[in-house]
């Protein structure tokens, strides 16, 4: 397939803006109120639709705020004189999508750091706003997988080490857990929201009194871009529930997460059942630091493991590919065994 083929064409929705431009939603949504930069009208269903000249438009802001103008100094040039190219970024023509996409990635590492640093310090100071301004400039500048993924996962483990050392309260780590997981959850919804008309494929939940769900909704917004349908079941779900929940979807694959290898292990053996009964037409799939490594019980049940070390879109990219083959093999006709004897 070509790259023309694969590129998305105008109007463009808004899942696919946020990926074009790596603009949070709620930030779009809120410039398109108090500005008059973007212009997105609405489809049948009451979704923003998005022109090219509005993707023109974020380009140019993104190049903007880059060289350190404020959204009200960028509003105040205006759309018809960014449209027309008499306004420009310093540094001369305004880049394209892709060509910004490329310099940017360069900079990631660097940049990432710095604002991991950022948050860090504001979660220790516990400066709400100020962990609201960093996250809003991660996604402004770094695409939302790639925020995820070296902001703020990073940020977490370097929470996580403090407190493990002394150095960072309780309250400064559920302060900065809840900010985050609330963004990822929006990124979430807002993608999921464009894929409700699709099969259910995915239920995404967190094993029994595991109440950390960043790392599950992580991934299923990383799915939901892929344009699997995601249903995501929260935290702590009680695995009949959970059981109950597949009889009435149906649902191509079950995502469990859990951080507590304690958790892990007390229930285990119900997992395993779990597995025997729904696992012909519904695979259960784990991920989370409390899966140890090498459990045969586990693959002998035909639950995957899915590793820690992949980045979100690689993860997800490998699942889907997982649970293409596994529905292909299933779909392939049984050789039927010849009888022996009368």
């Amino acid at each position: 397939m070509t790259d023309n083929a694969m590129s998305p064409t105008p109007p463009y929705k808004m899942g696919t803006i946020v990926r074009l431009t790596s603009f949070a939603p709620q930030r779009l949504r809120a410039w398109e109120h108090r500005y008059d930069l973007l212009r997105p009208c609405r489809g049948e269903g009451g979704h923003r639709l998005y022109s090219e000249e509005d993707l023109r438009v974020l380009c140019a802001v993104r190049e903007f705020l880059g060289t350190g103008r404020t959204i009200g100094e960028i509003n105040r040039i205006g759309r018809d004189a960014i449209l027309d190219g008499t306004a420009r970024p310093r540094g001369g023509r305004t880049r394209t999508t892709a060509a910004f996409q490329r310099v940017a990635a360069e900079d990631i590492p660097l940049k990432a750091d710095t604002l991991v640093s950022r948050l860090v310090k504001a979660t220790l100071a516990m400066d709400e706003s100020e962990l609201q301004r960093v996250l809003d400039q991660a996604f402004s500048t770094l695409s939302a997988e790639v925020a995820i993924d070296r902001v703020i996962a990073a940020s977490l483990r370097r929470i996580g080490n403090l407190w493990a050392g002394g150095l960072c309260t309780i309250s400064s780590e559920h302060l900065a857990t809840r900010i985050f997981t609330h963004r990822v959850r929006t990124l979430f919804e807002q993608e999921a929201s464009a894929n409700l008309s699709r099969k259910p494929r995915f239920l995404c939940g967190c094993f029994p009194q595991e109440r950390h769900e960043l790392g599950i909704l992580a991934l299923s917004y990383s799915l939901a871009l892929r344009k699997a349908r995601v249903t995501v079941l929260g935290s702590e779900v009680p695995l009949p529930d959970l059981e109950r929940a597949c009889r009435a979807t149906a649902p191509e694959a079950v995502l469990l997460s859990v951080s507590d290898d304690a958790l892990y292990f007390e229930h285990k053996a119900e997992l395993l059942e779990l597995s025997s009964r729904i696992g012909l037409h519904t695979r259960i799939v784990l991920g989370g630091a409390g899966i140890p490594a090498g459990d045969t019980d586990l693959s002998g049940a035909g639950v995957t493991v899915i590793a820690c070390s992949d980045s979100l879109g690689q993860t997800a990219e490998s699942l889907l590919a997982d649970i293409r083959g596994h529905a292909a093999s299933a779909r392939k006709p049984k050789s039927k065994r010849r009888q022996l004897g009368p």
